[in-house]
């Protein structure tokens, strides 16, 4: 087996991961999903206080970072 054949067959099926704010939406129905989707879409609402609601409301830990990533459109489920 030639090198490159060897690191492409090593390689991880699937690397691709649903993000945590995904997965959070993935999780929620009914008022809740549109809630967390209306607070997404409002450029006035901080990253940080959607992750601190989702983890008073729903006891999920989000970090700050990764609802800005996934707001522009940066993350792995994108």
């Amino acid at each position: 087996m030639a090198l490159l054949e060897a690191i492409n067959a090593a390689r991880p099926t699937n690397n691709k991961s649903v993000c945590g704010v995904r997965r959070v939406l993935m999780e929620l129905s009914g008022a809740d999903a549109s809630d967390l989707k209306s607070a997404l879409e409002n450029p006035a609402i901080e990253h940080s206080a959607i992750a601190r609601g989702v983890a008073a409301a729903l006891g999920v830990k989000l970090a700050a970072p990764s609802v800005g990533r996934h707001r522009k459109g940066e993350c792995s489920c994108q």
